[in-house]
Protein backbone atom coordinates (compact mmCIF):
# COMPACT_ATOMS: atom_id res chain seq x y z
CA UNK A 1 0.00 0.00 0.00
CA UNK A 2 1.48 3.32 -1.13
CA UNK A 3 0.10 5.12 1.90
CA UNK A 4 2.43 3.33 4.30
CA UNK A 5 5.28 5.53 3.12
CA UNK A 6 3.55 8.41 4.93
CA UNK A 7 3.59 6.79 8.38
CA UNK A 8 6.77 8.60 9.53
CA UNK A 9 5.29 11.94 8.41
CA UNK A 10 1.98 11.10 10.09
CA UNK A 11 3.72 10.34 13.38
CA UNK A 12 5.49 13.69 13.15
CA UNK A 13 2.43 15.76 12.14
CA UNK A 14 -0.36 14.23 14.21
CA UNK A 15 -1.57 15.47 17.55
CA UNK A 16 -0.99 13.23 20.57
CA UNK A 17 -4.65 12.21 20.74
CA UNK A 18 -4.73 11.06 17.10
CA UNK A 19 -4.07 7.53 15.87
CA UNK A 20 -1.60 7.39 12.97
CA UNK A 21 -3.51 4.52 11.38
CA UNK A 22 -6.75 6.52 11.44
CA UNK A 23 -4.98 9.27 9.51
CA UNK A 24 -3.50 6.71 7.12
CA UNK A 25 -7.04 5.45 6.51
CA UNK A 26 -8.22 9.02 5.75
CA UNK A 27 -5.37 9.44 3.27
CA UNK A 28 -6.16 6.12 1.60
CA UNK A 29 -9.87 6.87 1.30
CA UNK A 30 -9.23 10.22 -0.39
CA UNK A 31 -6.51 8.82 -2.66
CA UNK A 32 -8.69 5.95 -3.91
CA UNK A 33 -11.82 8.12 -4.20
CA UNK A 34 -9.94 10.74 -6.21
CA UNK A 35 -8.42 8.12 -8.55
CA UNK A 36 -11.84 6.56 -9.05
CA UNK A 37 -13.40 9.97 -9.80
CA UNK A 38 -10.82 10.96 -12.40
CA UNK A 39 -10.84 7.49 -13.93
CA UNK A 40 -7.32 6.28 -13.33
CA UNK A 41 -5.47 3.79 -11.17
CA UNK A 42 -4.44 5.05 -7.78
CA UNK A 43 -0.82 6.15 -7.69
CA UNK A 44 1.66 7.83 -5.42
CA UNK A 45 0.41 11.17 -6.79
CA UNK A 46 -3.07 10.61 -5.35
CA UNK A 47 -1.57 9.59 -2.01
CA UNK A 48 0.62 12.70 -1.97
CA UNK A 49 -2.39 14.87 -2.80
CA UNK A 50 -4.42 13.22 -0.03
CA UNK A 51 -1.62 13.49 2.53
CA UNK A 52 -1.24 17.16 1.69
CA UNK A 53 -4.98 17.82 1.98
CA UNK A 54 -5.12 16.01 5.34
CA UNK A 55 -2.21 18.28 6.47
CA UNK A 56 0.43 15.59 6.84
CA UNK A 57 2.80 17.12 4.32
CA UNK A 58 3.94 20.62 5.27
CA UNK A 59 2.87 23.15 2.69
CA UNK A 60 3.65 26.84 3.26
CA UNK A 61 0.75 27.99 1.04
CA UNK A 62 -1.85 26.66 3.48
CA UNK A 63 -3.50 29.22 5.67
CA UNK A 64 -3.69 28.47 9.38
CA UNK A 65 -7.50 28.38 9.17
CA UNK A 66 -7.32 25.63 6.54
CA UNK A 67 -4.83 23.51 8.51
CA UNK A 68 -6.74 24.03 11.74
CA UNK A 69 -10.04 23.10 10.08
CA UNK A 70 -8.57 19.92 8.62
CA UNK A 71 -7.06 18.89 11.93
CA UNK A 72 -10.43 19.35 13.63
CA UNK A 73 -12.11 17.35 10.85
CA UNK A 74 -9.54 14.54 11.19
CA UNK A 75 -10.48 14.20 14.85
CA UNK A 76 -14.17 13.65 13.99
CA UNK A 77 -13.05 10.46 12.24
CA UNK A 78 -11.45 8.93 15.33
CA UNK A 79 -11.67 5.15 14.97
CA UNK A 80 -12.14 5.23 11.19
CA UNK A 81 -9.52 2.54 10.68
CA UNK A 82 -11.97 -0.10 11.93
CA UNK A 83 -15.36 1.61 11.51
CA UNK A 84 -16.94 0.90 8.12
CA UNK A 85 -19.72 3.44 8.71
CA UNK A 86 -17.14 6.21 9.32
CA UNK A 87 -15.22 5.09 6.24
CA UNK A 88 -18.35 5.46 4.08
CA UNK A 89 -19.19 8.80 5.70
CA UNK A 90 -15.69 10.05 4.90
CA UNK A 91 -15.80 8.70 1.34
CA UNK A 92 -19.05 10.58 0.75
CA UNK A 93 -17.82 13.82 2.34
CA UNK A 94 -15.50 14.92 -0.49
CA UNK A 95 -16.91 17.50 -2.87
CA UNK A 96 -16.52 17.37 -6.62
CA UNK A 97 -14.27 20.44 -6.39
CA UNK A 98 -11.84 18.56 -4.16
CA UNK A 99 -11.88 15.39 -6.22
CA UNK A 100 -11.36 17.23 -9.51
CA UNK A 101 -8.78 19.78 -8.33
CA UNK A 102 -5.71 19.71 -10.58
CA UNK A 103 -3.41 19.93 -7.57
CA UNK A 104 -3.32 20.73 -3.88
CA UNK A 105 -2.83 24.44 -4.46
CA UNK A 106 -6.02 24.64 -6.53
CA UNK A 107 -7.94 22.76 -3.83
CA UNK A 108 -6.57 24.89 -1.00
CA UNK A 109 -7.47 28.10 -2.84
CA UNK A 110 -11.11 27.07 -2.48
CA UNK A 111 -12.75 27.69 0.85
CA UNK A 112 -12.58 24.86 3.38
CA UNK A 113 -16.37 24.26 3.20
CA UNK A 114 -16.05 23.91 -0.59
CA UNK A 115 -13.92 20.77 -0.13
CA UNK A 116 -15.89 18.72 2.40
CA UNK A 117 -19.62 18.15 2.91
Amino acid sequence: MEGLMFLPKIHHAKDLDEDAYDILQLISILAYRRAETIGKDVSVLEFEFAADIWCIIFDPIKLFAFSDGVKRLRKTYKGIRTDIWLQEKCRDSFTSELLHAKNTEEAINLSFPALFR
